[in-house]
């Protein structure tokens, strides 16, 4: 099932306290989203990971798929804490942990990326 942008947190909310699971793209950095230090690039990291683990309790697993000879492997990594910088410093270790894998849109959103140079929002350089 995807749910809409527009619908999305409530469906997700129902979904979640149903006992289901969400999967999301954290590295579509076509979202609005806090600018943070992704690679050493500022790119916008949308908040809606932590948003959802923050209202219903449930644990933020990084997740990856990845190819692997004629089918896909999918790799489940430790749970790891409800804030943002968990979910960037995640985003980087899946994509150091495969980086040819990088979906080719997303790799030239980050290569177009300004360069991070300076903290926003009170947040630290990385």
């Amino acid at each position: 099932r995807v749910f809409s942008y527009r619908a999305g947190g409530r469906n997700g909310l129902r979904h979640l306290a149903g006992g289901g699971y969400l999967v999301q793209l954290t590295d579509n950095f076509w979202s609005s989203g806090t600018p943070h230090s992704v690679l050493g690039r500022r790119l916008p990291v949308a908040r809606g990971t932590v948003w959802f683990a923050e209202r219903t309790g449930k644990p933020i697993v990084p997740v990856m798929v990845t190819p692997e000879g004629r089918g896909w492997r999918l790799t489940l990594f430790a749970p790891i804490p409800p804030t943002q910088e968990a979910v960037v410093a995640a985003l980087e270790r899946c994509i150091g942990h495969a980086p040819g894998s990088w979906e080719l849109a997303i790799a030239m959103q980050w290569l177009a990326a300004p360069v991070w140079d300076a903290p926003l929002s009170g947040q630290r350089k990385a």
